[in-house]
């Protein structure tokens, strides 16, 4: 349809210091009474979001090796016998997610070096010792760094919906940055040339956990789906009622509802819808990245379906996306009937 080429064309300007929940109320108060239609209750759209699982529904066992002492000794060529004593010392138990995964790492990346190592000497019996090892921290890396991440406190926070919608003038830079960090260590984790910089691995689980930018689309997300809906609802209930325009000529109503729709939706929302649309999906396509493994547990695994998929039909983004849709037909219904169009509104913005 015309209307949504044009809506997709508008230029994305900021929202200035108008907040977003008062600028979606606003407009959608704007519709009801250019319409006549009665306000939308406050709980006539329930939230359908899901909280994120519970830390004991995420976290995955990992193995730990039990390396007798003559084996340990053993392991000193190899510079595995120091990280060994180090995970068994009183601050090496309490390590956290974060730290266990770069003990895991730089563990299997050592251990698959001293294999090579220990095939081109005469410790038959070692080296076999060592290639069980290196197959069971194969297995076991993907675990620790879903430990690390989805089944971690920075995760749960990350997708708290404690925390209101997105800002209006609000950047996911910070949050993608260490998304995209996460995306390209995980294939490379146990490879000898990776040096895994604690701290900035730590700094980037911090600006995860900071900011609650994945709970904050979410319920951006929700809120401009209900705005739209709301919105939609109430021009095709006035188009039914009666006609708004006769012989294509604009009535005061219509001009009424022409400059709502210029001034307070093509200026104001739109915008913000944009911002949130474009945000939302570079996220979910890197979350969707970075939950690609076959180590899911079932708890993650429904919740990625319900909220996190964009093909979910009543997940969150399809309901979005329907919402634009509905929304744009009820203003291109209502600009047909009366011989209006948004291009001139959307010129002078």
């Amino acid at each position: 349809m015309r209307i949504i080429l044009l809506l997709g064309l508008l230029a994305v300007i900021g929202c200035g210091d108008d907040d977003a929940r008062e600028l979606l109320d606003d407009y959608l108060a704007r519709v009801n009474n250019a319409t006549g239609t009665p306000a939308v209750a406050p709980g006539a759209f329930p939230t359908t979001l899901v909280p994120y699982p519970r830390p004991r529904d995420l976290r995955i066992a990992q193995q730990d090796l039990r390396i007798g002492l003559l084996d340990l000794v053993s392991l000193e060529q190899c510079g595995l016998a120091e990280l060994v004593s180090a995970r068994n010392s009183g601050l090496g138990k309490v390590m956290t997610p974060s730290q266990r995964l770069i003990y895991e790492h730089r563990f299997l990346a050592l251990a698959r070096t001293c294999v090579d190592t220990l095939a081109r000497g005469d410790d038959r019996e070692l080296h076999q010792l060592m290639r069980e090892i290196v197959a069971t921290k194969e297995r076991d890396i993907g675990r620790a760094f879903w430990n690390a991440t989805f089944a971690g406190p920075e995760f749960a926070d990350q997708f708290s919906l404690a925390t209101a919608l997105l800002p209006a003038e609000a950047s996911g830079g910070a949050t993608e940055e260490a998304l995209r960090y996460l995306v390209g260590l995980r294939p490379r984790l146990g490879q000898a040339d990776l040096i895994i910089d604690s701290q900035q691995l730590e700094s980037y689980f911090h600006a995860l956990q900071d900011r609650r930018y994945g709970g904050q689309l979410l319920h951006a997300l929700e809120a401009l789906t209900r705005t739209l809906d709301g919105a939609a609802g109430a021009l095709e209930q006035r188009l039914e009622q009666r006609a708004v325009c006769l012989n294509s000529r604009p009535t005061p109503d219509a001009r009424v509802l022409h400059t709502v729709f210029g001034k307070f939706y093509a200026g104001r929302v739109q915008p913000y819808l944009a911002r949130v649309h474009r945000q939302s999906q570079t996220y979910f396509a890197l979350i969707d990245r970075l939950a690609e493994t076959t180590d899911a547990p079932g708890a993650f695994a429904a919740y990625r379906e319900a909220q996190l998929r964009p093909d979910t039909p009543h997940g969150p983004q399809a309901r979005f996306a329907a919402a634009i849709q509905r929304h744009a037909a009820a203003w291109q219904r209502l600009f047909d009937q009366c011989g209006l169009s948004a291009a001139p509104l959307a010129s002078a913005q």
